[in-house]
């Protein structure tokens, strides 16, 4: 792998830690733009064990924004309708479940599509070219254009950290108020409300927020969506077991499935938001600035 000079990267020791031909480093644009990027090499001939750990480390590279590509050798997968034969299902799976989108649609080697680059983000990728060879090698080159800032952020929220409260602080304003005078002619209610709005001040003054990051999740992935993919994940762990042709056409047929459900819940979910834009604005332009896309 090799890195502009004119970027900042480091190796990420966690993910080149799994036991396979894989490379990942993360590149620091800032803060808010940091990507992981990761190039991989599955061999044709390449061990259970091997197999194992490049899954791991494309499951904990998904859980960051993240860039992978690489000559993975799954000849046989329909990128298009995700059709394929039984030693690709547990590849797609793994792009499935963890929500990455695949880029090359046309083939890099003779008729097939081997080389691959997938992102978190449908915006990452953008102008990919599928070229001539690259020198005595029979792999075309892909040359794209790689999108640090998509506009999609891990949410930042603020908690509060009761460990470094001042509850002295707390006791003291409480014991000032004159309970008997404050309650006088106040019902069951409003003495409730007065307590409840006394309590919220005081730990906004004397209680301290702490930052905290929540990743983004798929918003359109609702209980039917979910339960549909945990059914294909039981069909498979069946079919494992007794590795029988009705098996493995009741699991294909659950995974077609999920990935039907999975456009529908979507369009669903847009379709919503933009019927909604008079009522809820902020929603509708908070979903569209996830799609808006700023070069670096």
């Amino acid at each position: 792998m090799y890195v502009s000079n004119e970027l900042r990267c480091v190796a990420v020791e966690t993910l080149n830690a799994f036991k396979c031909e894989s490379l990942w480093i993360e590149i620091h644009d800032d803060s808010r733009a940091n990507v992981i990027v990761g190039v991989c090499y599955k061999c044709p001939l390449v061990s259970e064990q091997e197999l194992k750990e490049m899954f791991k480390a494309i499951k904990h590279a998904a859980e960051s924004r993240c860039l992978i590509l690489g000559d993975f050798n799954y000849p046989n997968i329909d990128w298009d309708s995700w059709e394929c034969n039984k030693d690709s299902e547990e590849f797609v799976d793994l792009i499935q479940d963890n929500f990455l989108f695949q880029h090359v649609r046309e083939a890099t080697r003779g008729s097939n599509i081997l080389d691959l680059v997938f992102s978190i983000q449908v915006s990452m990728v953008e102008d990919l070219k599928v070229l001539e060879h690259f020198s005595t090698s029979d792999h075309n080159m892909l040359e794209f254009q790689s999108v640090l800032r998509t506009g999609s952020y891990d949410a930042l929220v603020y908690k509060y950290n009761f460990n470094k409260g001042d509850y002295n602080a707390i006791r003291s304003a409480l014991n000032e108020i004159n309970w008997d005078t404050v309650f006088d002619s106040k019902g069951t209610l409003e003495c409730y409300e007065y307590i409840n709005d006394k309590i919220n001040e005081l730990t906004d003054r004397y209680i301290p927020q702490k930052k905290r990051k929540i990743k983004q999740k798929c918003l359109w992935l609702n209980r039917s969506v979910k339960k549909v993919i945990r059914k294909r994940n039981r069909k498979w762990k069946l079919y494992n077991a007794t590795k029988k042709d009705i098996d493995y056409k009741k699991y294909k047929e659950c995974r077609n499935l999920v990935v039907k459900e999975l456009r529908i819940a979507r369009n669903i979910f847009e379709r919503k938001l933009a019927a909604d834009v008079k009522n809820n604005p902020k929603s509708f332009y908070r979903y569209v600035r996830t799609k808006t896309k700023s070069k670096s």
